[in-house]
């Protein structure tokens, strides 16, 4: 018996039989019926889609029927791609032009869960939505206490504090540096330079440092900066007299150990400051722990006002973080001939607590005059507090005349 194909059982060459136009015209008759189109298979109302793990394709031609289906992540009608892997991963594809929306989950062991494919709409609206964000970041200038934009220059005389240099500048001022440094230099085999200013002495190659010796040469060395460790590179100031170090500048002198308490009992007072402030600081705290806990600390209150129709709205853009909204309103219905027989107006408020957990005041109550009131309180409907807009909406009786809102928003 001769060998068959795997799909369309079409039967292999042994090599020694005779070949007729016969024999090939039956080949050629198998491949055109084994080749069929290949057609959707439709899904019966009640079938449960975990059911569906055969590679094909399935289609649901009625919303009717969709409703009936366990498992859809839809209820309108759908075509299914089902494809294989290590499990099978479905493909679900609604029918409407104007709402296309694609789905799809994976089997294998178990079914995970529909996800969403995004449409080309979606990704145009996120897009839409970035580029809005990024055209509202403003970024300002930097300075030596904020972050920010920074202008270049290849300047090494000034003094200015909102520059950066560039690498031209920093090339130009470290040759100038090395050229003074030259001509102001000792051989390598070291000297003295003799004089009320003291003595610099260059020894070897392998440390350097300037050495002072007040009392002359004979007494011996007193002081020194530099490296005084063959090889090392640690840089020491000493005093081997056994007194102090000390600073002067304009406002006189001030010892190491002045500035050492100095810190210390500034650090104690700046600990003080930001534990007052509601975030407790240890005294002896590091410096970054510090920046950290002031950034942490709320300031400048912002503060922005708006009018609004009697139903609401949203104020935005602001140049801040909203926290705190406040809104006026007065609103009365005419009755009988009176103005102000029913009433429901006064203040309400929303905010954003410590936790960003949102509060909302108490409602104010409908007053009636000489009629009953026939609608409810004033109140917010809803509010929404955004990176920096506020929308809220609100509720209150009042049919025949309104008043506008007058609202307040806070933040930092």
């Amino acid at each position: 018996m001769p060998q068959e194909t795997d799909r369309l059982k079409l039967p292999l060459p042994l090599g020694n039989e005779t070949v007729t136009r016969e024999s090939i015209n039956r080949i050629f008759e198998k491949i055109d019926a084994g080749v069929a189109t290949r057609e959707s298979i439709l899904i019966s109302a009640g079938s449960d889609l975990n059911s569906y793990i055969t590679e094909g394709e399935y289609y649901c031609p009625t919303n009717a029927t969709a409703g009936t289906l366990a498992n859809s992540p839809v209820g309108v009608a759908f075509h299914l791609t089902i494809e294989k892997h290590a499990g099978v991963v479905q493909t679900l594809t609604t029918f409407e032009p104007s709402n296309l929306q694609v789905f799809q989950r994976n089997y294998y062991v178990g079914w995970g869960p529909w996800k969403k494919v995004p449409t080309r709409d979606d990704i145009e609206e996120v897009k839409e939505y970035t580029d809005q964000k990024v055209g509202e970041i403003v970024i300002d200038d930097a300075s030596l206490k904020n972050k920010g934009i920074v202008q270049l220059s290849n300047a090494v005389d000034g003094t200015r504090e909102d520059l950066a240099a560039t690498e031209k500048a920093i090339r130009d001022a470290r040759v100038a540096a090395e050229t003074n440094a030259k001509n102001a230099s000792l051989p390598k085999s070291g000297g003295s330079l003799v004089g009320d200013a003291g003595v610099l002495n260059l020894v070897g190659s392998t440390h350097v440092y300037q050495s002072f010796l007040p009392a002359g040469v004979n007494a011996g060395r007193k002081g020194y900066i530099g490296f005084g460790t063959p090889g090392g590179i640690d840089l020491s100031i000493a005093n081997e007299y056994g007194g102090e170090l000390i600073f002067r500048d304009k406002n006189g002198p001030t010892t190491l150990s002045d500035l050492k308490s100095s810190v210390s009992s500034g650090k104690a007072s700046i600990a003080a400051a930001i534990t007052g402030k509601g975030i407790p600081t240890a005294a002896d705290a590091s410096f970054l722990t510090m920046s950290n806990n002031i950034s942490s600390l709320r300031t400048s209150i912002k503060f922005k006002s708006a009018t609004f129709p009697a139903s609401g709205g949203t104020i935005s853009p602001l140049s801040f973080k909203p926290l705190f909204l406040l809104v006026q309103s007065s609103s009365y219905r005419e009755v009988g001939g009176m103005i102000g027989s029913v009433r429901s107006n006064g203040n309400i408020f929303a905010w954003l607590d410590e936790s960003n957990t949102l509060k909302r005041s108490a409602p104010v109550s409908a007053i009636a005059g000489i009629s009953t009131p026939e609608s409810s309180n004033f109140d917010f409907s809803y509010v929404e507090f955004g990176e920096r807009s506020v929308n809220f909406g609100v509720q209150y009786y009042a049919r025949s005349n309104q008043n506008s809102l007058e609202c307040f928003v806070f933040g930092l």
